[in-house]
C-alpha cells in the first residue's frame, strides 16, 4: 500500500524533478512553457489525488478522518474544534440534536 502512495508520488513529480536537474548541468536552460505547465499540471494532480489515494490504504487514517467528522461530544479535540469554529464564525453550531455555543 504504501508503494503505491510513492510509486504515484514519484510518477508525477518526474517531470518536474527531471526538469530541475536537466537545468541544473545544462548550458542552455529548457524554459518550453507547454513542458513547465506539464509538470506543473503534474504536481497539482499529485496534490489533487494524495487524499484519495491515503485514505483507502491507511486504516489509521481513515478512522481518524471519521473521528474528526463524527458529532461525538466526548472528544475533547472535536470540542475544541467547534469552540474554535463558534468563536470565528461567531454564530451557534448545531451537531445533531446538540447546540455548541463557543
Amino acid at each position: 500500500m504504501l508503494l503505491v502512495v510513492v510509486g504515484l508520488f514519484a510518477t508525477l513529480w518526474f517531470p518536474y524533478r527531471f526538469l530541475v536537474v536537466y537545468n541544473s548541468f545544462a548550458t542552455h536552460r529548457y524554459m518550453e512553457l507547454c513542458f513547465l505547465m506539464f509538470c506543473k499540471t503534474m504536481i497539482f494532480i499529485n496534490s489533487a489525488i494524495n487524499p484519495f489515494s491515503t485514505i483507502p490504504m491507511s486504516i489509521k487514517f481513515r478512522k481518524a478522518f471519521k473521528r474528526l467528522l463524527s458529532c461525538d461530544s466526548s472528544r475533547s479535540s472535536l470540542h475544541f474544534c467547534r469552540l474554535w469554529l463558534s468563536k470565528r464564525v461567531g454564530q451557534t453550531l448545531l451537531c445533531r440534536s446538540s447546540t455548541f455555543t463557543g
